[in-house]
């Protein structure tokens, strides 16, 4: 094991456990002296390049995460296991051009809410066995992710086939991409609809800040609902616009889940006006 780079990786996770405030200049003197190191042929060991992939996980550009994966998946031809670490080292990589997730361990953050993107649909659990990933049921209930902030179940609730759980994380994901998106369509009061590569639409207050959104998820056994704040929850079964589903309050926000054919709704808002605006208007 090369140890100079044993105590960058050290370094790197004691970064992102404490969320130092020089941290991303910090990530950046690691990723130099990595790249350095890669350079002097100085990785000998699986090891070597599976704790040069992590530092560079932890980058902030497509370079960066690609030059993850490719470390990552070094260390597997080398024997390296569990494999996970280089099939969310490429994940990561699509994550940050909005492109569907082969695998789909990575998140992002959708009115406060953190969400797994779209996935893959060529992509069957079998492979991500493989590639020691959890099935797509268990990331859609943020059950068994990989490399992740622990989280925990606060409150759940099941109406008619659908279940909700909410999970509460230890603390806020220190690499969620900002939500993106271009303009689809207006609403009847003028406002941009926004709309990204995953579907998921939305309308910004005023001030650029997300005001309220849906999006469809796949049909799972169990949706999570994975927040970061502390703050009172309730769950409670609701019908909006002859829609029957799970209405979850939390941190002056609204959001209700309902099923249909195509999947499984989830529409976000501050209010309960809002909400029952967005599905009358837009679903």
């Amino acid at each position: 094991m090369n140890l100079k780079l044993k105590r960058l990786f050290d370094e790197d996770q004691c970064d992102l456990k404490e969320m130092a405030t020089n941290r991303v200049e910090r990530d950046r003197l690691r990723r130099k002296r990595v790249l350095e190191m890669v350079e002097a042929e100085e990785l000998t060991e699986a090891i070597d390049y599976i704790h040069a992939a992590i530092i560079f996980q932890h980058g902030e550009s497509l370079n960066d995460w690609w030059q993850a994966h490719i470390l990552a998946m070094e260390g597997v031809k080398m024997g390296f296991e569990p494999k996970w670490i280089a099939a969310v080292a490429l994940d990561r990589w699509l994550l940050r051009q909005s492109l569907p997730l082969k695998y789909g361990n990575q998140v992002t953050t959708f009115g406060g809410i953190y969400r797994i993107p779209k996935l893959d649909e060529k992509t069957l659990n079998q492979e991500r066995a493989l590639w020691d990933l959890p099935s797509k049921e268990e990331l859609l209930a943020f059950k068994n992710l990989r490399g992740f902030v622990n989280s925990d179940i606060v409150s759940a609730k099941e109406v008619d086939g659908l279940s909700i759980n909410v999970r509460k994380l230890e603390r806020p994901p220190a690499h969620s991409p900002t939500l993106e998106g271009e303009i689809c369509d207006y609403t009847k009061e003028g406002k941009p609809v926004y709309q990204n590569k995953y579907d998921w639409k939305w309308v910004n207050k005023e001030d650029g800040a997300f005001d309220y959104g849906w999006m469809l998820i796949p049909y799972a056994p169990v949706i999570a609902h994975v927040i970061a704040e502390d703050d009172d929850i309730f769950l409670k079964q609701a019908s909006f616009k002859k829609r029957k589903g799970i209405l979850v309050s939390h941190k002056l926000k609204e959001t209700f889940y309902f099923k249909e054919d195509k999947g499984i709704w989830a529409v976000t808002a501050h209010t309960l006006e809002d909400l029952e605006n967005t599905v009358s208007t837009h679903l």
